[in-house]
């Protein structure tokens, strides 16, 4: 054998153990870039889990509404907020007849719907004015949708509260 057939299969057996490399390189690389890509998945989730339960520990409980004073037809209510933290606030009259919102008394109002956009945490009150027509069935129940950072929670429904005339 001469010398350049010694040399033609040195570089044959080069180039194979260079192809070896090169492909277990490239099946390590694929491994390695679907474990790095398991791992952001399972941090997104973490994260997005952290932020459900720091989105449920924030969860507003509500104090019953109370009447502060009145005004011929029209009396002020005040609902104060227990516990939790919000930016966002819908007050939405349910269910009862011949009770609306004064819209004269009050610009961001409809007739049974409330809307405020301003930080609230525990102590903090909003006012509202309710007109109450004559031969209503004294009794007024509000649903409350609170959101924090663009999320709601579920609408929480108040107890029933007496009109207090």
């Amino acid at each position: 054998m001469h010398l350049n057939d010694w040399l033609t299969a040195a570089g044959v057996a080069v180039s194979l153990i260079a192809a070896a490399v090169a492909a277990y390189s490239a099946f390590y690389a694929r491994r390695q870039a679907d474990s790095a890509k398991k791992s952001a998945e399972a941090a997104e989730q973490m994260a997005e889990t952290d932020t459900d339960r720091r989105h449920d520990e924030l969860t507003p409980k509500w104090d019953t509404p109370v009447w502060k004073s009145t005004s011929g037809e029209s009396w002020q209510l005040c609902l104060r907020l227990r516990q939790g933290q919000l930016d966002h606030l819908v007050i939405e009259i349910y269910d009862s007849p011949d009770i609306r919102f004064d819209v004269s008394r009050q610009a961001d109002v409809v007739a049974d719907r409330a809307e405020r956009h301003e930080a609230m945490s525990p102590g903090s009150a909003v006012l509202f004015w309710v007109y109450v027509a004559p031969g209503h069935e004294r009794k007024l129940r509000l649903r409350v949708t609170a959101g924090l950072a663009g999320r709601e929670w579920q609408p929480t429904l108040l107890p029933e509260l007496d009109v207090v005339v």
